[in-house]
């Protein structure tokens, strides 16, 4: 006897509870005895995931169907039970239909027990009509998701208005006061996520907080045993310290101001940044922050990433991995703390020129897309008005249009550095490395270690090394990040050295190497 698979799917978990799950069990039972197929008991249920964005297909149950067709663990003159078009996608049509066709073309025969219409590679090939009719059905299953999508978005829209909360859980360190008009600070809470963020941007990672925090017995959140990985990188991604209320509801836009900030959005800006940028660097990295580039530094003649490879008194060198492992590079040792010094000096001078540079600009970025999104969102929601009482196809049409200029924007938004952060930013990192300027590397204390290789990441995309053995002038190439301009330069570090052997160099001399 063939093979039938059922998919099943529903969005809110309460569904769960109510007929959705009983309804679709029954139709694929009884189809599949009806038409003599033998129903397979392997579970390719989505229960509680959306299809409005594709997420059952790429996170869900039903792409680990797909896969497993792919890879050939399920035949692919199967049949695929489901119980209509809406639970197989809501997404847009596009991305509907080739989730349609990547069905039916790896071999498997897709029916909806809804209507008990079968569709296979061959049937749509001789029947075009039967592929046309696919289309309008999963092209309402996306508008009717959309505007349900809407909708809500219009509904949360008003209770915001309102100016009351709405919602009765919050985060851990708040609670709602017993008239339920506002939200109050748990003091004793909120100084443990501003220690938390503290630490973050004192350049430890989620693992080391977790450690500093359970060495000192620190009280959790809620009702944890100890702090982990997880619940110390859940505060510092979670945007309610800065007062912002993320709806669960994919459809809600996010709301500023809506709860009480204890943390500044500069410093959870910088935090968001260096989360995004921390790198796996190798060794005891709790214990030493021997290179401060680490995980960004270069040899300019393979590309190889650079080591350190011996340290001979304050004389640390770095080695290219290819040319250290005898794999086809012959570039020699590099000094190290050269690179060090000369590398600061410039990031703190480059600092300096770009806060003026700065300081002249009259428009943040970000306001401006945040103004352009509020008036595309004010048009869409006057088309959607007109769509209802209308139903006009161009307008739907124009209100998707729409909703992908607004989903680009917030894409720009939240991957923006705020101007006033980045502006702080630039301010706060200019002072540490002016402050630092004539120390010594190997004076700087482990803490402050961390906090400069967290500058470094926020500031430089590469650098170059490469030791020009005959000339003995080893250089280094800055590659900056594109929010410092972006731009590339090199430096004779030669200078940096005499100050290894006790002669410190005069401020000309060194104001020449750059």
């Amino acid at each position: 006897m063939p093979t039938a698979y059922s998919y099943i799917r529903f969005s809110s978990e309460k569904q769960q509870l109510g007929d959705s799950l009983r309804r679709q069990v029954e139709h694929a039972e009884k189809y599949a005895q009806r038409a003599g197929f033998t129903l397979d008991h392997s579970s390719y249920r989505d229960l509680g995931i959306s299809a409005f964005k594709g997420r059952n297909a790429s996170e869900g149950k039903l792409g680990t169907f797909l896969r497993a067709v792919e890879q050939g663990l399920i035949a692919s003159d199967s049949t695929l039970l489901i119980e209509d078009f809406d639970r197989l996608s809501r997404d847009e049509i596009d991305n509907a239909l080739s989730l349609f066709l990547r069905i039916i073309q790896s071999g498997i025969t897709l029916v909806t027990l809804k209507d008990e219409q079968v569709y296979t590679r061959e049937r749509i090939r001789r029947d075009q009509a039967s592929l046309i009719v696919s289309i309008m059905y999963l092209g309402r299953a996306h508008d009717e998701s959309k505007m349900k999508s809407r909708r809500v978005s219009q509904a949360w829209d008003a209770k915001r208005q309102s100016g009351k909360p709405m919602t009765a859980v919050g985060p851990a360190w708040l609670k709602l006061a017993e008239d339920r008009s506002q939200w109050l600070v748990l003091e004793e809470k909120a100084r443990v996520v501003r220690t938390i963020f503290k630490l973050a941007l004192a350049g430890n990672g989620a693992p080391t907080i977790a450690k500093i925090l359970n060495t000192e017995d620190t009280p959790t959140m809620k009702s944890a045993p100890h702090w982990t990985f997880g619940n110390v990188a859940a505060i510092l991604k979670n945007s309610a310290v800065i007062g912002m209320f993320t709806p669960k509801k994919a459809v809600a836009n996010p709301i500023p101001d809506y709860y009480p900030k204890i943390i500044s959005e500069t410093d959870f800006a910088l935090t968001q940044q260096a989360m995004a940028k921390r790198r796996w660097l190798g060794g005891r990295g709790s214990e030493t922050v021997a290179n401060l580039f680490a995980g960004l530094s270069y040899c300019h003649v393979c590309d190889g990433k650079m080591r350190i490879v011996g340290q001979q008194g304050k004389h640390v060198y770095l080695k290219c991995q290819t040319a250290y492992a005898g794999m086809g590079c012959d570039e020699g040792r590099f000094p190290y703390r050269a690179a060090e010094k000369a590398i600061l000096q410039h990031m703190a001078r480059h600092l300096a020129s770009r806060l003026a540079f700065d300081s002249t600009e009259s428009e943040d970025p970000a306001l401006v897309l945040r103004q352009k999104r509020d008036e595309l969102n004010r048009r869409q929601r006057n088309l959607i008005a007109s769509l209802e009482e209308v139903g006009s196809p161009a307008l739907r049409q124009r209100i998707n249009e729409l909703q992908l200029q607004i989903d680009d924007i917030e894409r720009k938004l939240s991957a923006a550095l705020p101007a006033r952060a980045r502006a702080v930013a630039n301010e706060e990192t200019a002072v540490l490395l002016k402050t630092l300027e004539w120390s010594a590397g190997d004076e700087f204390s482990l803490e402050l270690r961390k906090r400069l290789q967290l500058e470094v990441r926020r500031m430089l995309e590469a650098v170059y090394f490469w030791c020009d053995v005959e000339n003995s002038r080893p250089t280094v190439a800055l590659k900056y990040l594109s929010d410092l301009g972006g731009r590339s330069y090199f430096l004779d570090v030669t200078p940096f050295m005499e100050k290894i052997g006790g002669a410190r160099p005069s401020r000309t001399k060194l104001a020449s190497s750059t």
